[in-house]
């Protein structure tokens, strides 16, 4: 090993590399991001779950619903997990979704209100991987786009059951 410092120890606050190859102040940026990315898919969660008591309809959509939740909890734990990598899952926050969604009225279309949410979940996650491709963060804007495909194609599959 050289005599010069670690790499991991030459983090500033100005943008020099960490050890994992992205800046100290886009760490701190993506995770306030990805702290949001989470709130939406919490709230998400929660709403699968009361609709999955709710909707009675069919196996099939029973069934899907309950593949979604475990998707959507599998999801949650990866970008915890890549806020750590990043070493600032520390600093991912509770957030609560924005004011409209915290006093919401029952939806009387809940497989459209889970359309919704979906939709929700792809911008945050859209907003996040273009900030972390923006910086060079391709683990984290790969994985938030594996993410945005699994919501763009249940968006599709949750109208056509609401069709039937």
């Amino acid at each position: 090993m050289s005599g010069g410092a670690p790499r991991f120890e030459m983090i500033s606050q100005e943008g020099l590399q960490t050890a994992n190859g992205v800046s100290e102040r886009y760490c701190s940026l993506i995770v306030q991001d990805l702290s949001s990315v989470i709130a939406r898919m919490h709230r998400l969660i929660r709403n699968t779950r009361s609709n999955r008591a709710k909707v009675v309809s069919s196996p099939h959509f029973q069934a899907m619903l309950e593949r979604h939740h475990a998707e959507l909890d599998n999801a949650v734990g990866m970008i915890v997990q890549r806020a750590f990598a990043l070493g600032k899952g520390h600093e991912l926050k509770a957030q609560t979704v924005e004011a409209e969604d915290v006093h919401h009225e029952p939806s009387q279309d809940p497989i459209g209100a889970l359309i919704d949410e979906h939709e929700r979940v792809v911008s945050a996650m859209r907003r996040a991987a273009d900030v972390a491709g923006d910086f060079g963060d391709l683990v984290t804007e790969d994985l938030l786009s594996q993410r945005i495909v699994f919501h763009e194609q249940a968006i599709p599959s949750l109208r056509s059951l609401g069709r039937g």
